[in-house]
């Protein structure tokens, strides 16, 4: 029998601080302990550099994958976005494919949670002393955040698939699903996470209900 075809391996310029790949398997982006950021087109063999851009103005080398003081690369569900938060503070997000530059400005605390909303060009972080910020994704070089609230300390976020509700996934294993009316959030419906029946029960809460697996 023929040998099932494999991808090729491919090189970043340097020692990798963090890799992603894109929901649809198209992109996949890698980000070095130097800071430069490299996009790749994955649907062919091997995988094709397409575009790269450094991050500016970074105190320190960004430690090796698998450290924690990274917190990561992620995609936008719909591939057109990709953004970056560490655990300084430091927020920064991409257009892809070309990787034009956003400063996503006003986050300066430890960031241990980012999400992108499902269908809108909007990126929400958290910082560890009870901030959450949500930034509109657009056409400046710059930033500023649409949105401000205080949350207790979060370890993991996300949207529902319908971009509903967002869920903060809080320590020890509770889990707050925030109504999300367009443009930010109202209100909270709290719930522990394995109280999956009485979530369900709510409006729209089934809806929710894969998101808060995979986020508690």
């Amino acid at each position: 029998p023929e040998r099932p075809e494999t991808a090729e391996p491919f090189k970043a310029l340097g020692p990798l601080a963090g890799f992603v790949g894109s929901a649809d398997l198209h992109w996949a982006a890698t980000v070095s302990t130097s800071g430069l950021v490299e996009l790749w087109d994955m649907t062919g063999i091997p995988a094709a550099r397409v575009a790269s851009h450094p991050i500016t103005d970074l105190v320190e080398p960004l430690p090796d994958l698998g450290t924690t003081r990274f917190t990561g690369l992620q995609f936008h569900p719909k591939g057109t976005w990709l953004a970056m938060v560490l655990l300084s503070g430091r927020a920064e997000a991409w257009s892809v494919p070309g990787l034009r530059p956003i400063h996503l400005k006003g986050c300066g605390g430890p960031t241990h949670a980012m999400t992108f909303h499902p269908s809108q060009d909007l990126v929400v972080a958290a910082e560890a002393g009870g901030q959450a910020w949500a930034w509109s994704l657009g056409d400046a070089s710059v930033a500023a955040p649409a949105w401000v609230t205080h949350v207790p300390l979060v370890g993991r976020m996300t949207f529902d698939a319908a971009g509903r509700h967002l869920l903060l996934g809080e320590s020890p294993g509770r889990v707050v699903a925030h109504p999300w009316n367009g443009r930010q959030a109202e209100g909270d419906r709290k719930a522990a996470s394995g109280a999956t029946t009485a979530l369900a029960a709510m409006p729209g809460g089934a809806d929710v209900l894969p998101a808060l697996r995979a986020c508690g």
